[in-house]
């Protein structure tokens, strides 16, 4: 799947929505007319746009994903209109630049996602799982 899908899909998930509509408004109204219009055609697509607006489940942004590459790669007008109203939100908001960051699933240990850092940081000890014992034996 192209990871424009995914970045999509998590961008119009509540949190990401509302950052993109703080840093690029007329941008992002802009992107989210044309994936709005063209989902809305379809009783899936639609009710899968809606609720990742309103949900940040992962499940949901994946399903998303899916749903609007698969769309992309049937009509090609669309993909190329969705490429082009993504690019100027990327384009137009300095927090969004090129770079994406996606995590879906659970942490183990530390996650940090950032564009630019500038300093030191330290988060402290990640206590390890225990090692599984090797086959057939026992602690």
């Amino acid at each position: 799947m192209d990871p424009i899908n995914l970045a999509i899909a998590a961008a119009v998930s509540a949190k990401g929505a509302e950052m993109a509509v703080t840093r690029a408004p007329v941008a992002w109204r802009g992107f989210l007319r044309v994936l709005r219009d063209r989902l809305a055609r379809e009783k899936q697509a639609a009710e899968l746009l809606e609720q990742a607006q309103t949900s940040r489940k992962p499940a949901t942004v994946q399903s998303l994903a899916e749903e609007i590459s698969r769309i992309r790669q049937a009509d090609t007008n669309f993909d190329q209109e969705l490429r082009r109203a993504w690019s100027l939100v990327v384009a137009t908001s300095p927090q969004l630049s090129n770079t994406t960051n996606i995590m879906t699933g659970s942490v183990g240990g530390h996650l940090i996602q950032a564009n630019e850092v500038s300093g030191i940081m330290s988060f402290g000890d990640v206590e390890a799982a225990p090692t599984p014992p090797p086959d057939g034996q026992t602690r």
